[in-house]
């Protein structure tokens, strides 16, 4: 690091320079993912649950399972910090991980507001309700009595409407998910444009500025993204309440906000800056305080909400069949 002049100000790293102490939260949060691999392996076992929808967690989880070793490594062995190939996939990873996880929430989101629109069919009640019975008689012979629905029956009946297709509503919910997905994939991407600038940003001082923008650009549309999501779901609900069950939207409105923390997290600590990675450089994000925040405000949110997701059958709950809604429209 004696290379580096020590003027030289670039972006601290998120969750700091790991060290001694980060060896015991990092175990801690590489158990927890080793734990829900068993839960992908179930869910994508069974075909009742089996859904492409989920296909980022079962990424981003892979991937949680690989940045925490390194930084147990990096934690034990402190040659291992300044390695390009560690430093850079880290800082490429926390921020493409809360991302990825949004972009699931709204391929499910959108499957179930399209499933929201197919038109149904009226229940038979309506039709066997007024049936005709068979009476038998005295001495075997038998007629035929229509039998009058009761006032009970007839409120059940009522109550039992026609829900007519909404193809223009389908293409509506399609045409905003769509540019909410592009939106996170558009985030998603700086993380390896983060990945290939960050090391150079400790040596070369035209980096600085614009690993700082693609790191803040990055974190802005993923946060974007989820908000947009959470509000277009909401809209869906308050509009169309007879359709859109407010438990599921509400479920996945839940997950939206729980990764917008780890979002606002990252627009909070990104000013800081360092001029070293070295422990004992003058670094905001080094202390016990700022690793804590990190693993509760960036690491903890991501996990819960792949764990809500992994709970629960996709699938079935809402609506996304084995690929999701992939359809630009509808066929013909």
């Amino acid at each position: 690091m004696s290379a580096v002049p020590p003027t030289l100000h670039f972006p601290a790293p998120i969750g700091g320079v790991p060290s001694h102490d980060d060896f015991p939260p990092s175990l801690l949060f590489e158990i927890l993912y080793v734990m829900l691999i068993p839960l992908i392996v179930f869910r994508f076992a069974s075909r009742a649950s089996r859904t492409m929808a989920i296909i980022n967690i079962v990424a981003t989880t892979t991937e949680r399972v690989v940045s925490f070793a390194l930084r147990m490594a990096e934690a034990n062995n402190p040659a291992l910090r300044m390695t390009k190939l560690f430093v850079d996939w880290l800082q490429g990873a926390y921020i493409a991980t809360f991302i990825s996880i949004g972009n699931d929430i709204v391929h499910i989101g959108r499957a179930y507001l399209v499933s929201t629109t197919l038109g149904a069919e009226p229940e038979m009640l309506a039709m066997t309700s007024r049936l005709p019975t068979i009476m038998c008689r005295p001495g075997g012979s038998s007629a035929v009595e229509t039998k009058a629905p009761s006032k009970q029956e007839e409120v059940d009946i009522a109550s039992i409407s026609i829900l007519p297709d909404e193809p223009g509503r389908r293409r509506r919910i399609r045409v905003v998910c769509t540019a909410i997905a592009i939106i996170l994939v558009v985030g998603g991407l700086t993380a390896p444009v983060e990945s290939a600038m960050y090391y150079t940003s400790m040596t070369d001082p035209s980096k600085v500025k614009p690993t700082q923008l693609v790191r803040v650009i990055g974190t802005i549309l993923g946060l974007i993204g989820l908000q947009s999501m959470n509000i277009f779901m909401l809209h869906a609900w308050m509009t169309r309440p007879r359709r859109v069950q407010f438990q599921r939207i509400l479920y996945l409105c839940c997950i939206c906000c729980i990764l917008t923390i780890t979002a606002v997290y990252r627009l909070a600590v990104m000013p800081s800056t360092t001029t070293s990675l070295l422990p004992s450089a003058p670094d905001p994000l080094n202390g016990p305080i700022a690793k804590a925040l990190f693993y509760v405000f960036h690491i903890v949110p991501e996990w819960l909400a792949a764990v809500l997701v992994l709970c629960i059958n996709v699938r079935v709950v809402y609506n996304t069949g084995f690929g999701g809604d992939l359809r630009v429209k509808d066929k013909m």
